[in-house]
């Protein structure tokens, strides 16, 4: 078995669109936005059927059972594969979602779409260990530390990316230089466009059928990247493959190399049993058994993370995450999973810390094979200054 890195680039422009219904002659088919990057069924989908039409599909009904073992049957069976991603790469660099636990000062724009944003400060919990009474009981609530900031309110890094490099610093409890984070606006841009139906005989539109999607232009240099696993070696890519809405195309470059997973700071967490465990990947979150999704909360062990236990987090708004039943030709439910870049400020029990350890860069929760719920470990901030 063979694992590689796929590089993906647009020919045109591309359209991922949430789970909203998008159908012809209903209401609501203006101002269609584009989800960037896209949530991992729709590339793994891509990647799934692009391998079986390799393998002789031609692209209709089922493939044929013996391309099962690898490729599997269906969206609950994927075979032996198994998937990392999809990341952005910016002139080879990989990117990642920025923790949610670094706040930042934001300076005037200059101009730009997006005012630019500097990194000042981290939320770490209290501590001198008070505690909140809450309602979800007594929490040690994040509060900023070591701010540098002297003036203006510190905002989140709402869909900021940083490099690797960028991420040790941040797993270290350091402040990462502002040149290893990038706004959306250096990675992407939208592209609206209107679409209509005429009517040739009348020289008119038709009606119901005006439509004014939005799509994604990636900026020069910069990827989707993600890492397959479970290959046969004789195996290849083709160069292109249908990605996304409308089947547009992506000129696809298969790698054999690492995947850049930052460092994690063992000797610090060690010494003080505390740990975060921060998000690369969505996390899809499993269900009870009265079909209700609860979050990790604090005083509870965080999902596949056994000697854990949660003190506080930085967690961003759910995001709905669904995909498309190609056999039975209709959509996946929707289920809430929790973005990456959240992240959760964990105490170990000492006997399970070294289990603990060898799980940066695992993946916890459902849907692993999928490429959720990658986690990487880091160490709390240490307090240098005055509180914020």
């Amino acid at each position: 078995m063979s694992t590689r890195t796929l590089r993906l680039t647009p020919l045109d422009a591309w359209f991922f669109r949430d789970g909203r219904p998008y159908n012809q002659g209903e209401a609501g088919q203006t101002d269609v936005r584009t989800l960037f990057p896209p949530f991992v069924p729709s590339v793994v989908g891509a990647i799934r059927a692009a391998l079986a039409r390799s393998q002789g599909w031609n692209g209709r009904g089922v493939w044929a059972e013996s391309l099962n073992l690898v490729l599997g049957n269906g969206f609950d069976d994927l075979g032996q594969m198994k998937f990392h991603g999809p990341f952005l790469a910016r002139e080879g660099q990989w990117l990642f979602p920025v923790p949610l636990h670094l706040l930042g000062s934001a300076s005037d724009n200059g101009g730009r779409t997006q005012p630019s944003w500097s990194p000042s400060a981290f939320l770490a919990p209290n501590l001198r260990g008070t505690a909140v009474e809450s309602d979800l009981g007594p929490v040690r609530f994040p509060v900023p530390i070591n701010s540098s900031s002297s003036h203006g309110q510190l905002k989140e890094p709402a869909s900021l990316w940083i490099t690797a490099e960028g991420y040790n610093q941040i797993l270290f409890g350091r402040m990462p230089d502002a040149g290893t984070l990038f706004r959306p606006d250096q990675l992407w841009k939208t592209e609206r466009r209107v679409g209509l139906a005429r009517d040739h005989d009348r020289r008119a539109a038709e009606e119901g059928k005006l439509y004014s999607p939005e799509y994604v232009r990636l900026q020069r240099g910069v990827e989707l990247v993600l890492v397959v696993e479970g290959l046969p070696e004789d195996w290849g890519f083709p160069d292109l493959i249908a990605l996304g809405g409308e089947s547009r195309m992506a000129h696809c470059e298969s790698r054999a190399e690492e995947f850049p997973l930052p460092q994690s700071p063992v000797d610090t967490i060690r010494a003080s049993n505390c740990l975060t465990i921060s998000l690369l990947t969505p996390l899809w979150m499993a269900r009870d058994s009265s079909g209700q999704v609860t979050p990790p909360m604090p005083g509870q062990c965080f999902p596949g993370v056994a000697g854990s236990t949660i003190v506080s987090a930085c967690v961003g708004k759910p995001i709905s995450i669904g995909g498309w039943n190609s056999l039975n030709r209709e959509p996946l439910p929707l289920t809430p999973c929790l973005p990456a870049g959240s992240i959760w400020f964990c105490e170990a029990n000492p006997t399970a810390l070294d289990s603990i350890l060898t799980l940066h860069g695992r993946h916890v929760g459902e849907r692993t094979q999928y490429g959720f719920g990658q986690i990487a470990l880091g160490a709390w901030p240490q307090e240098t200054g005055d509180i914020a």
